[in-house]
């Protein structure tokens, strides 16, 4: 299939996934319901709802893919988790763009999220909507009306005009526009959609990255707060501490997915060649493997001295702590004392069963009232002390 005399216009987003994941995909779309933890009834709604045909499991370049359809949008999922929906120009790229971002958001999405729902949770800090944008939009002999045209209806404008080998990019935040000479080889779809995927990975990859550095410096501000602090008082101990393991389970997480995005840029690199490899060459893409390589491991290397400064404080509040419990030990043994000592004299004082107690009652009234006093007013005084008392940090 070629895109002579169309324009073409794709959607895509990248979740880092395996071929494990595409797998159950597949398996879903299939029919089995049995997926461990989920629900039946659920499953099959939701399997109802994408409503695809064509279903069909390929491998390509090394590359294992789900591709299906759904009136008049074409779906194709790489094991790597790259997903594109992808439509012809129906009338305007506004009602197209609404087509795909529909089926996306109240079809596709929903079924992966479901699928994938278990598992380790994703940090409230990485919580955010996934966005779909921007669009990517190929087409053979633009005229530049048609392109101004375009931009227009996502009032957005484009920040870099690349133009090399009969290829024209014009890229926004919101679009990217791929016009083509009519005889280029990228006119046939599964080319173009293979240099749409290895923009969307470098997109995303680029993304994530930013959203980790940002992330970073918010988790070291806040342990900072902590660690040049003159003092703490105890009662602030737990929440601050709760706060830091919050943080860890961040760092943990975002450290298993900076790994596993090494290793899918890795593969990706790996497998490419031939046409796909000769076209990332023609438009200087090819560096971009390498580049995002070395900021990730910037990152990585960054988020490990981030976590040593997290455990590094949690063991200081931890060594803190365990040194004012010894102090109120001690304290707690000098009390007992106390009490043995007044217990000594309590055992002086008379009782009602006692010859002397006419002679004595006021009086051992008095001392028993007296050492109760004492005790409730030195329990709620340490009580108060502890938790109002400021412990040096640095």
């Amino acid at each position: 299939m070629a895109t002579n005399n169309k324009k073409i216009i794709y959607l895509g987003v990248w979740f880092q996934r395996t071929s494990l994941h595409l797998k159950e995909f597949r398996d879903f779309l299939s029919g089995q319901d049995g997926m461990i933890g989920l629900d039946k009834e659920k499953i099959s709604e939701l399997r109802k709802s994408l409503d695809l045909q064509d279903i069909e499991f390929v491998h390509d370049s090394n590359f294992n893919l789900l591709r299906a359809k759904n009136d008049g949008v074409d779906i194709s999922i790489s094991e790597d988790g790259v997903i594109i929906v992808h439509s012809e120009i129906d009338i305007d790229i506004e009602r197209t763009a609404k087509k795909l971002e529909t089926f996306f958001s109240k079809k596709l999405s929903p079924a992966l999220s479901y699928l994938y729902s278990r598992g380790a949770p994703l940090p409230k800090d990485l919580s955010s909507v996934k966005e779909l944008y921007p669009l990517y939009l190929i087409g053979s002999e633009l005229e530049k009306s048609e392109i101004d045209e375009m931009f227009d209806f996502i009032n957005d404008k484009p920040f870099l005009i690349e133009k090399k080998d009969g290829i024209e990019i014009q890229t926004s935040n919101e679009m990217v526009v791929i016009n083509l000479e009519a005889s280029h080889p990228m006119i046939e779809v599964d080319l173009a959609k293979k240099l749409i995927s290895n923009i969307i990975i470098f997109r995303e990859f680029e993304k994530q990255l930013s959203q980790y550095l940002n992330l970073h410096r918010t988790i070291w501000e806040s342990i900072s707060l902590v660690r040049e602090s003159n003092t703490l008082t105890l009662e602030k101990f737990p929440s601050i501490r709760s706060e830091i393991l919050g943080h860890l389970k961040t760092l943990s997480f975002v450290r298993a997915r900076l790994c596993q995005m090494k290793d899918i840029l890795a593969s990706r690199e790996e497998i490419i060649s031939g046409e796909e490899a000769k076209l990332l060459d023609d438009l200087d893409m090819e560096n971009r493997f390498k580049i995002l390589s070395a900021e990730q491991s910037y990152i990585l290397n960054l988020w490990d001295m981030t976590t040593d400064y997290a455990r590094g404080t949690l063991d200081l509040l931890d060594s803190l702590l365990n040194e004012n419990t010894q102090k109120e030990i001690s304290v707690l043994q000098t009390i007992t004392f106390i009490g043995v000592a007044t217990g000594f004299f309590g055992m002086n004082i008379a009782f009602p069963w006692n010859p002397e107690w006419p002679l004595l009652f006021r009086t051992s009234y008095i001392v028993v009232g007296i050492i109760m006093l004492f005790a409730i007013f030195t329990q709620f005084g340490l009580k108060f002390n502890f938790r109002k008392k400021k412990i040096k940090i640095k």
